[in-house]
């Protein structure tokens, strides 16, 4: 979700983008593969239903507009070796999809996760 925040109306390259979600506070180290995976059009596993598990859909939801619009073209376009251009009509669906999803949940996407622990005693 941050990559779709920060990524400004111009082509960048991969260092360019790795740059600018380090000064946003992302580890780029840690979760390179998943930025590069997005960039090259694949979606995390398991947001969308893919053909391998459509079996295990009901007929309607394999039919679901919100997976097909999802799955019809990546989130950004390759210019050249390592250059990339938001698709910004994906983008939007994307982000619909997204709050779609999370609309029920306590975790937002603008945010970590936070765990209440309490204090163990001993009694």
């Amino acid at each position: 979700m941050e990559l779709l925040r920060a990524f400004p109306d111009q082509p960048l390259s991969l260092p360019q983008i790795m740059q600018m979600l380090e000064r946003r506070g992302i580890n780029t180290q840690a979760c390179r593969l998943h930025i590069l995976a997005l960039l090259e059009g694949h979606l995390p596993p398991g947001l969308v239903p893919t053909e391998k598990y459509a079996d295990l859909l009901a007929p309607q939801s394999r039919q679901n507009p919100d997976y097909q619009m999802l799955l019809a073209a990546p989130l950004f376009q390759k210019l050249e070796s390592q250059t990339y251009r938001p698709n910004y009509q994906q983008w939007n669906h994307f982000r619909s999809y997204l709050s779609t999803i999370t609309a029920s949940t306590h975790q937002k996407l603008s945010e970590p996760l936070t765990v209440g622990l309490g204090v163990l005693t001993q009694e």
